[in-house]
């Protein structure tokens, strides 16, 4: 029966379209993997009769999914097999996007195939008036495809029945959300806990975390929740004040209530450890300087580069930045003073001395003989604190051997007690910091890009690809790795394999975030707009996207609006209420890069003056990463082979972990300036995530790197890295500094 009406509906329109002279048509046909499974027949039925009403037809033919290819037929007398063969070989894959088919259709008269599938409530059919639509998907989505038949005053032949279990579901979910369903995620020791009771103060029911750490629960303004996990023995209250996603933060081992708690915390002055003892800084009373650790960056690869142009009055050589000759080894803070030519400070680690560099009298030889101290086994990375003592008294205790000063490093995982005798040297602290390229990578190569690289052509490729797809539609792992492989090679099949993990769940904000990042890596501007928007409606709080979608204007060539959305979120005026002092540094650099490269088309434009001065470096590299909170290091290999690692762990990193995960940003940047930097350098990157299954969603780094960043020289790389297991190390980049 439902056949019968099918064919009749068809034969109606058809006859309408037939009493005009027919020669010309638009074919638009959904490719999208959701489109697979569709029954050809049915569609084939459609375009038999129509194409036996006219003598001879001009067919332009539309293969769409994220983007749009066009092919171009005739059909006479019905004959139209080319047509047919080139629809058998359609090879489905990616996401589908609709807006794109309004500038490319050609014709009065248009057929949309299609189940409806869209990945944003923004996007949409527009047609010409009359056009069809037809549908014999089930797994369809109804009422976009009624909408789009309405707005566009065309018809829709839908071949399967509504699935009204699907719109029962939709609306109890709607229901339950009028209800007060308040959504959160717990984290312990700043990772999502699974297994967390939550329960609403005064009622029975409660409810788990799921292994991400989330919970749903009935709830209104005023009530309290309780939170526990006895395995983590801690628990916490949180007065509910707004039925919004909320984030908990505990710790193991503590129990917090946020209600009735006030917190008194004394002020807590600086403590120095002068080889013998701790002190406050009142109580030594002498001239010091501090270098903490948060004023180490990336390329400071020695001991020498910390303190090198930081301390007024102390000098370190630069004969050799690696500490072999020259470095901290052979430091000067007051100047030569010492009667036997020594004039270096004394270097105390964690209240141990090392023996420094100098230059002796023999006074057998008469000559002065030189011996150089290697200071290598001192990780800049491992370095919580350097305090320099100017002051003759701050050296008493070191008698002569303090007399040029004295350069207190105190490591992370070193230290020392009151005592002198219990003094005792923490192995772990002190590395040889020696890039070994042989051995510093770890993991083979995944199977699927071995599977990859041995074909003989990209198609070759793609069809292993379509074949390990149709073996394995739902790893998120083969999606990556093909983008992976196809992204330097072809860039437009890259951006629709990477797709699938849209279309497969559009409204997952992990998986547009991942996306946002690989769309922009290969600079498909287009498509990370769109999915910019969707993650700001989703979630507006994640200012990683904000910031993005600021700079994208300005890849629009909309460098107006760029600079007032960068701007807005520089000076805290965006309309989000988002915290954006995580990336301050990143803004104002944004800003002033903005100005500097579209100065000729920002006229009209009020910019302060503190904005129109660019900053300048040799190089300048941004890393994003998909997951604030996310745990890895990145490891700066500098031209004398030494490393340094910049460790984004909750271990190294707690409180900066928990402020990205608050408010939302996934950022770091790493500058390069100054003579000392040139050479080549490598930046390599380990993975200290987790991965629950093979659909759980990788870390994914981006690294933006800018070279002669501020000049009119500057030039720009974008570099897109995902990780497949726990402890994986991979190489960013490899770059000349000069």
């Amino acid at each position: 029966m439902k056949s019968l009406i099918f064919f009749t509906l068809l034969s109606f329109t058809l006859a309408s379209w037939s009493q005009d002279i027919v020669s010309k048509v638009t074919i638009c046909w959904d490719k999208s993997s959701s489109m697979e499974d569709r029954d050809l027949k049915k569609d084939f039925s459609v375009l038999e009769n129509y194409f036996n009403k006219s003598k001879k037809i001009e067919v332009q033919l539309l293969l769409f999914d994220i983007e749009v290819r066009e092919k171009s037929f005739t059909v006479l007398k019905g004959g139209w097999d080319d047509i047919r063969l080139e629809l058998l070989n359609v090879k489905y894959d990616g996401a589908t996007v609709f807006s794109d088919l309004k500038e490319k259709i050609k014709y009065k008269d248009v057929f949309v195939f299609t189940d409806g599938k869209r990945l944003t409530e923004n996007d949409m059919i527009l047609l010409p008036p009359k056009s069809i639509i037809v549908n014999n998907s089930v797994e369809r989505d109804v009422q976009f495809l009624e909408r789009a038949a309405l707005l566009n005053s065309s018809r829709l032949i839908d071949i399967m029945p509504t699935l009204n279990d699907t719109v029962k579901h939709d609306s109890t979910s709607v229901d339950q959300n009028k209800l007060g369903k308040l959504k959160g995620t717990v984290f312990i020791n700043n990772k999502p806990s699974s297994n967390t009771i939550v329960t609403v103060k005064g009622k029975s029911e409660s409810f788990t975390t799921d292994a991400d750490g989330i919970f749903s629960v009935l709830a209104e303004v005023g009530d309290t929740l309780l939170i526990t996990n006895r395995n983590n023995r801690t628990l916490k209250l949180i007065p509910v004040e707004f039925l919004s996603y909320m984030k908990v933060f505990l710790e193991s081992d503590i129990i917090s209530l946020d209600e009735v708690t006030v917190v008194e915390e004394r002020q807590q002055q600086e403590r120095l450890n002068n080889g013998y003892s701790t002190y406050t800084k009142d109580q030594l009373g002498y001239e010091i300087a501090t270098i903490e650790t948060d004023e180490i960056t990336a390329i400071e690869t020695t001991p020498g580069d910390v303190v090198r142009n930081k301390v007024s009055g102390v000098d370190v050589s630069t004969k050799n930045s690696s500490g072999v000759e020259g470095g901290i080894a052979q430091t000067e803070i007051r100047g030569r003073n010492s009667i036997n030519m020594n004039a270096n400070a004394l270097v105390v680690v964690d209240g141990i001395p090392i023996n420094r560099s100098g230059s002796e009298l023999d006074l057998s030889t008469v000559m002065y003989e030189r011996n150089i101290a290697n200071f290598n086994f001192i990780d800049p990375g491992n370095i919580k604190k350097v305090t320099v003592l100017k002051g003759l008294a701050a050296t008493n205790q070191w008698g002569s051997a303090g007399a040029n000063g004295v350069i207190l490093i105190t490591t992370k995982t070193g230290g020392a007690t009151s005592s002198q005798k219990s003094i005792r040297v923490d192995k772990a602290r002190l590395k040889n910091n020696i890039y070994d390229e042989n051995t510093e990578l770890t993991g083979p190569v995944s199977s699927y890009l071995k599977a990859f690289e041995k074909s003989k052509s990209l198609e070759d490729a793609y069809e292993v690809y379509q074949t390990l797809k149709d073996i394995n539609p739902e790893n998120n792992m083969l999606y990556l790795d093909a983008f992976s492989y196809f992204k330097s090679k072809d860039k437009n099949m890259a951006s629709c394999v990477i797709s699938n993990l849209w279309e497969s769940d559009p409204k997952n904000i992990d998986v547009l975030k991942l996306l946002s990042l690989a769309y922009t890596s290969i600079e498909d501007y287009n498509l990370a707009s769109i999915i910019n928007n969707e993650i700001i409606s989703i979630n507006p709080k994640v200012v990683n996207t904000h910031l993005n979608q600021a700079l994208l204007l300005k890849n629009q060539n909309k460098p107006k609006e760029s600079l007032t959305a960068l701007l807005e979120l520089l000076n805290g005026n965006s309309n989000y209420g988002i915290n954006t002092s995580g990336i301050y540094k990143t803004l104002n650099r944004e800003v002033r890069n903005l100005v500097f490269t579209s100065k000729d088309n920002l006229h009209g434009m009020d910019i302060a003056t503190k904005y129109q001065n660019n900053v300048t470096y040799k190089v300048r590299l941004v890393f994003e990463w998909n997951h604030p909170g996310a745990e890895f290091e990145l490891q700066f290999v500098n031209p004398q082979n030494r490393y340094y690692n910049w460790k984004h762990t909750n271990d190294d990193n707690k409180e900066r972990i928990k402020d990205e995960i608050e408010n939302e940003y996934s950022l770091e940047e790493f500058e390069f300036s100054g003579d000392n930097v040139n050479g080549k350098w490598i930046v390599n990157a380990l993975s200290l995530q987790d991965f629950k299954s093979n659909n759980t969603l990788p870390l994914v780094l981006k690294t933006t790197i800018y070279k002669d960043y501020g000049s009119s020289l500057q030039s720009k790389e974008q570099v897109f890295v995902h990780f497949t297991k726990f402890n994986e190390k991979k190489n960013l980049i490899n770059i000349n500094v000069d």
